[in-house]
């Protein structure tokens, strides 16, 4: 017959994080669908992609369904985890390993750009393989009773603990989560912030003017890391960034104010900051000091 031990700590970690996922988001989201977020989940992810407004909402509550069939999933995961049934266990790294196929596929589609949507790929795939990878680990399936019957009279052997060496490889590759995916979500704002109407305009003003080549030398460049914020509601909206530049005789930053009305861009400043130097260079310049 079949054997089974205790529950391992992290299977009760996993249930616990199942049944918070699931259980809040079951008892959550049909009261987030009354008002309306459905709607705006929708207008969301097929905004530009789909003109017709019945096709739009359709796809919205065919999504929705299928976000709210995956909390009641993990809801039922959660608890069959902690009650240690063995087909929770095996269903648990199934939907694991399908969300990690699944985000393969999507991802070049998806992801713009691709060089920011690698990294975090792989950064979350991580969880999902380390999951399947622990739920599939002879110990734990032998506190869920997997594994051939012992001989009559017989005590079964119980597998190994992870080694010294295993916790290093998995808190490494914890780490490396949350490297790559913090890197590419830098990745992600910093190109949306480069392909910007502000900031390719900020720089074309700064380039026209002499005024930056003479404190920054030629050629000066503008440098990663830039910050700030935009934000857009249709054919109007706002944006102050801060851009960093960096030549052969100094570095300074951009500071940008602009607005957008009737779906045009218009600069209300544009400050080069240089040492302890402001210059004006938009909307109307400094002469150069």
């Amino acid at each position: 017959m079949p054997i089974t031990t205790k529950r391992p700590v992290g299977v009760t970690l996993l249930a616990i994080m199942y049944l918070w996922i699931g259980g809040g988001g079951t008892l959550i989201f049909p009261f987030m669908m009354l008002l309306g977020s459905a709607s705006l989940l929708g207008s969301a992810l097929f905004a530009g992609s789909i003109q017709s407004e019945t096709a739009s909402k359709a796809l919205s509550y065919l999504l929705s369904a299928v976000l709210y069939a995956g909390y009641v999933a993990y809801l039922l995961l959660g608890i069959g985890l902690w009650r240690m049934r063995n087909r929770a266990r095996v269903a648990a790294i199934a939907i694991n390993i399908s969300i990690l196929g699944l985000a393969l596929v999507l991802t070049p589609i998806i992801a713009r750009p691709l060089s920011a949507g690698i990294p975090i790929l792989i950064a979350t795939s991580i969880p999902f393989l380390l999951i399947a990878w622990y739920l599939h680990r002879p110990r734990v399936r032998f506190a869920f009773g997997v594994g051939p019957d012992p001989d009559a009279g017989s005590i079964p052997k119980v597998p190994r603990r992870l080694t010294k060496t295993g916790i290093v490889w998995i808190v490494a590759g914890a780490i490396a989560a949350v490297g790559l995916f913090v890197g590419g979500i830098f990745v992600l704002v910093e190109t949306a912030f480069h392909s910007s109407v502000p900031y390719q305009t900020a720089l074309k003003v700064a380039r026209s003017s002499s005024c930056v080549t003479n404190a920054l030398g030629a050629p000066w460049n503008a440098q990663w890391a830039a910050s700030g914020a935009e934000d857009e509601t249709g054919d109007d909206g706002t944006a102050k960034l801060s851009i960093p530049v960096t030549g052969p005789a100094g570095s300074g930053s951009l500071e940008l104010e602009a607005t957008k009305s009737n779906n045009v861009w218009q600069i209300d400043s544009l400050v080069l900051e240089h040492r302890i130097e402001r210059i004006h260079l938009a909307p109307v310049a400094d002469p150069c000091p």
